[in-house]
């Protein structure tokens, strides 16, 4: 989990949108569809 928040651009994304999520938007990426994909690696990695 360590590397993937700290080396992927999702994790680096993922921690951009949860720090600060208007910041995210403006510079042009979908919050949404980060949450989603975050969610979609962390139920693969739980099973």
């Amino acid at each position: 989990m360590w590397a993937f928040t700290k080396k992927t651009p999702l994790g680096r994304l993922s921690n951009a949108v949860r720090d600060n999520l208007q910041w995210a938007e403006f510079i042009g990426y979908d919050p949404k569809r980060a949450h989603y994909l975050v969610l979609i690696i962390s139920g693969s990695l739980a099973t």
